[in-house]
């Protein structure tokens, strides 16, 4: 999957301590994407004792941003339901729930 040109992986990093990771996929070719360049957010993950000090919002951003600088403009973080602290997550970063 890491190797395949569609799928981007960050790193999280708290004093120079990996402490979470993020992968985000160009969703543009797929059917349901109706010509759209989508950048989904797939796999988002922070160790519990490195939460709330800013890693999450880190990844994130730096995905919007590079996402941005490769021209994508539509963004989808899918979360499963139920997932109330996810779905706060991310919603606290600019994304919205449909």
């Amino acid at each position: 999957m890491l190797r395949a040109p569609d799928w981007t992986l960050l790193l999280g990093l708290l004093e120079g301590t990996p402490v979470g990771f993020l992968v985000w996929r160009d969703e543009s070719m797929l059917p349901q994407a109706g010509g759209e360049r989508i950048a989904a957010v797939r796999y988002l993950f922070t160790e519990p004792e490195a939460r709330r000090v800013g890693v999450g919002e880190a990844m994130i951003s730096h995905c919007l941003e590079e996402a941005m600088a490769r021209g994508f403009r539509r963004f989808a973080a899918p979360v499963s339901p139920g997932h109330r602290e996810a779905q706060n997550f991310f919603e606290a970063n600019g994304f919205t729930a449909r």
